[in-house]
């Protein structure tokens, strides 16, 4: 049986792991089908979930003694589908404008076409080492170099600090310079 949320809340406040595990056991399965529903894939639907009770977790200490549980984390995990339903929408485009730029190249019939097929080639293998970033530290690059935001407003969009923005990035960007060695 779950506790009344005053009493989770305060407890959740306090660090109680036990708390936690409450509010996760009772909740994640019905997030996990209202994530689904918004985005239509299991394991981004899982992921995004698990995202929203990190973000419970970090944001404990902030959380007001009157805060609807259930309401608070449908409404993190809203913002997580819409945001990386946004995501996806930008990576749609961005293939589309590579694929166009790419018939263009090709029926150009001009000498750069060898040097558009290196650089698509190394878009894809850009792309491909973003993908396979975790998807935490995968947004927050993406937040920042594809979406434009500042590093404290990726901060304050996600609940976390700046300088955990900062370190998410420098990660992100060893980790892709670490994939493209063998390219360059």
């Amino acid at each position: 049986m779950i506790q009344p949320d005053k009493v989770l809340v305060e407890n959740l406040k306090h660090g109680d792991d036990r708390a936690f595990k409450i509010v996760f056991d009772h909740y994640f399965i019905r997030l996990f089908h209202y994530a689904f529903h918004l985005i239509g894939c299991n394991e981004d639907a899982r992921d995004l979930v698990q995202i929203s009770f990190i973000k419970l977790w970090e944001n404990k200490e902030n959380l007001l003694p009157n805060t609807n549980i259930e309401s608070y984390l449908y409404t993190i995990t809203r913002n997580a589908c819409l945001d990386f339903i946004k995501h996806m929408k930008i990576k749609e485009q961005y293939q589309r404008l590579n694929q166009s730029a790419a018939k263009a190249a090709l029926n150009d019939n001009s000498d750069d076409v060898t040097d558009y097929i290196y650089e698509a080639e190394l878009n894809l293998q850009i792309q491909n080492a973003i993908q396979e970033l975790p998807l935490q530290r995968r947004r927050i690059f993406e937040m920042s170099r594809f979406d434009g935001m500042k590093y404290q407003e990726i901060a304050d969009n996600l609940g976390i600090s700046i300088k955990t923005v900062e370190t998410q990035i420098s990660r992100a960007l060893v980790y892709i310079k670490n994939k493209l060695k063998h390219f360059l």
